[in-house]
């Protein structure tokens, strides 16, 4: 239910959304990570993780640069498949599992669905990524 990571935060953040963000120290319960919008989607990504902690599992996820990146997590109740089910929030199953989610890179915000498409420059393209992450028990 608690997490703590060393990376990007406090809040969520993508390509495009990521003046705010800050690196640093944080903490958080796992349900205050994601944003609870009107239609369940992506959401609580945060990016450049250096370290993730699960205190109540005694689990250290490390994550190394290799070829000049880091990668970014998303930890949530639901899984992609539950969340892209679901229409409105009270349609997401009760959760049984935590699901961690490492991603290189996160498309920007928008999808021309109900308002303006990604920017050209914030668009996921096709790349080869390298990073190192090391899972450990404390």
């Amino acid at each position: 239910t608690q997490a703590s990571w060393f990376g990007t935060g406090p809040h969520e953040n993508y390509a495009d959304s990521s003046e705010a963000a800050l690196v640093g120290r944080f903490e958080s319960s796992v349900a205050d990570l994601v944003v609870e919008y009107a239609v369940p989607q992506e959401s609580g990504h945060r990016a450049e993780l250096r370290e993730l902690s699960l205190p109540e599992l005694d689990l250290v996820l490390r994550a190394e640069r290799v070829a000049g990146e880091l990668p970014g997590f998303s930890l949530r109740a639901h899984d992609a498949h539950e969340v892209t089910a679901a229409a409105h929030p009270h349609e997401l199953p009760a959760s049984s599992a935590t699901h961690l989610y490492l991603d290189v890179q996160q498309q920007g915000l928008g999808s021309a669905s109900c308002g303006p498409d990604v920017r050209p420059e914030y668009q996921l393209r096709p790349r080869l990524a390298e990073w190192k992450v090391t899972f450990s028990l404390n």
